[in-house]
């Protein structure tokens, strides 16, 4: 679903500003209408990697290892975003507030799929040494 609408919104991005800035002085409009779209663009960059975060989050859940469904379902809004909010406008001023959600976005998938790369591993070992202790 977030690759549905990250697509149409890099396509159509000129509607949306367009809508968005609707009935501000034209002036303004024209000189903002360039960062509005920078901004726009910056904000939807990893929004297709929204959704590897609440599956992975719920797959940990439901094999019964809920501390690490909970973990990843606070990456990206509680751990990763807000540091990011109070760091990176100290570094890329105002910027820094738009990078913040792109990279909260993908710093909280990265996790997720290190967490969930492990954990096929460590299923895969334990069926492996059932498999063994069957057999002998």
């Amino acid at each position: 679903i977030p690759l549905r609408c990250s697509v149409p919104a890099f396509v159509f991005h000129k509607g949306i500003i367009a809508a968005e800035i609707h009935g501000h002085r034209l002036a303004t409009v024209r000189a903002d209408r360039q960062k509005f779209r920078w901004y726009f663009h910056i904000f939807l960059l990893f929004l297709f990697l929204d959704a590897i975060q609440p599956i992975a989050s719920n797959f940990f859940t439901s094999i019964g290892k809920a501390a690490k469904g909970i973990l990843l379902s606070l990456t990206r809004q509680v751990i990763f975003l807000l540091p990011l909010l109070i760091v990176l406008p100290i570094f890329f001023g105002i910027d820094g507030v738009m990078y913040a959600g792109p990279a909260s976005d993908f710093v909280a998938a990265v996790l997720a799929g290190i967490l969930v790369v492990k954990e096929f591993r460590l299923m895969r070992k334990q069926e492996q040494n059932e498999i063994q202790t069957a057999e002998n």
